[in-house]
């Protein structure tokens, strides 16, 4: 797939555009505490032009396991954020629904590539609504909701709209496009059980949920429930990382459970890896990750990527981790904590891909997937004579993984 796409000129030139665009946002992010949570809970965010004009430039919604917001500010330098929780479910706030305003006396000022976190929002029934910042998520309003939501808990399922395959390509070649438009999170494909052990699917560039359609479907359903991680895969490989980082720890706090398998799929392995080394340092929630299991990553990059690199003038972003050698790359060699079994499966099929002329997937070079770091810190290796996606489908992976899963579960390695 890499190869193919470092051909599509025309894509490239898109996101050429959208990374100069993107380059320009300010970002501003932060929470919501609301009387019995942040179930129905808007967040509204004003651009106030220099004519004085207030436009509403995103809206959020927040859910029972999602109570933070984000938002890219590029039409202002004065921004207001508001928030109400919708009882009635009508869309405008009415009276005695609880909302709360950040920057509606003194605005928010922003400048161009700036970053404003951990802003807080504290609804309450006495709070007025200002005219000019009106609660309302009505008209043409409408147009701006789910602007950059990161969802988390939402049952779904693997056909789901936003986990189409065109839509998946997109989030490789204009990321930030299809965070607005699709979005991005950790979705159920069950509704929560406490007594079944989470295992969470991380897909890799291109990807999407539905690449683990199988696995998920022979999964044990009386003793795991199946979570999938969907982001837009141009980004950077720091950011869908950091967004499990931040997120994972929120969910547990939420739901209480208290494991977590990961299951990662190409270059899903490398976005998990640096979340579960990242979660390391949180001594709250060190312990959540019981289990990760990497099938086909490319830990130590593609040599590919640099034809992109030389052919594009603006490369996709996650393309730069993937360069061999490449600082996000360096960050993986860390070891992992003895308390996560990793349990690496690689794959092979010679001489059907004549841009990789070395031992490979079709995908991924060999000495990528067994870089000797890799092989160090896994409890066990395996490889299958497959192509790329094969190793997701085929039975003898198939029946691999469900024993990882199984034996791990019943306290075995």
């Amino acid at each position: 797939m890499l190869a193919v796409a470092f051909l599509a000129g025309g894509c490239a030139f898109r996101t050429a555009r959208e990374a100069r665009k993107a380059d320009s946002l300010a970002f501003v992010a932060g929470s919501v505490t609301a009387p019995g949570g942040t179930a129905d809970t808007y967040v509204l965010l004003y651009a106030i032009a220099r004519d004085g004009k207030v436009l509403i430039d995103g809206i959020s919604e927040l859910s029972d396991l999602t109570s933070t917001w984000l938002f890219s500010c590029e039409q202002a330098d004065q921004f207001v954020v508001g928030a109400f929780k919708d009882t009635n479910a009508n869309g405008v706030r009415d009276a005695g629904e609880p909302a709360g305003y950040l920057g509606a006396d003194t605005p928010l000022t922003m400048s161009a590539r700036s970053q404003m976190g951990g802003l807080a929002i504290s609804l309450d029934t006495a709070t007025e609504t200002r005219p000019r910042f009106p609660l309302d998520t009505r008209g043409e309003a409408s147009g701006r909701l789910a602007t950059l939501r990161f969802s988390m808990g939402d049952v779904v399922k693997l056909d789901d709209p936003r986990f189409d395959s065109k839509k998946a390509s997109a989030g490789m070649w204009t990321p930030l496009e299809a965070l607005r438009s699709t979005g991005a999170g950790i979705f159920f494909l069950q509704p929560y059980d406490p007594k079944r052990i989470p295992v969470l699917f991380v897909h890799g560039i291109g990807g999407a949920p539905k690449d683990f359609s199988v696995m998920i479907e022979r999964l044990d359903k009386a003793r795991f429930q199946p979570w999938v991680f969907y982001y837009p895969s141009g980004f950077r490989l720091g950011t869908p990382a950091a967004a499990l980082t931040n997120n994972l720890p929120r969910l547990r706090e939420k739901l209480g459970f208290k494991t977590l398998y990961v299951v990662a799929h190409s270059m899903g392995g490398l976005v998990a890896l640096r979340a579960i080394l990242d979660l390391d340092a949180n001594a709250r929630h060190r312990d959540m990750v019981g289990l990760f299991v990497s099938a086909a990553a490319p830990f130590g990059g593609h040599s590919a990527v640099k034809w992109g690199l030389r052919l594009t003038p603006e490369p996709v972003p996650s393309w730069l981790d993937l360069e061999p050698g490449s600082a996000f790359l360096k960050t993986l060699e860390r070891p992992l904590p003895p308390r996560v079994p990793f349990y690496l499966l690689f794959s092979f099929r010679r001489g059907n891909n004549p841009l990789l002329p070395m031992s490979s997937d079709s995908v991924v070079p060999v000495e990528s997937q067994l870089p000797l770091w890799a092989q160090r810190d896994a409890v066990r290796t395996w490889g299958f004579d497959c192509e790329h996606m094969g190793i997701l489908a085929e039975d003898a992976p198939l029946q691999t993984f469900l024993d990882i899963l199984n034996r791990v579960a019943a306290g075995q390695r």
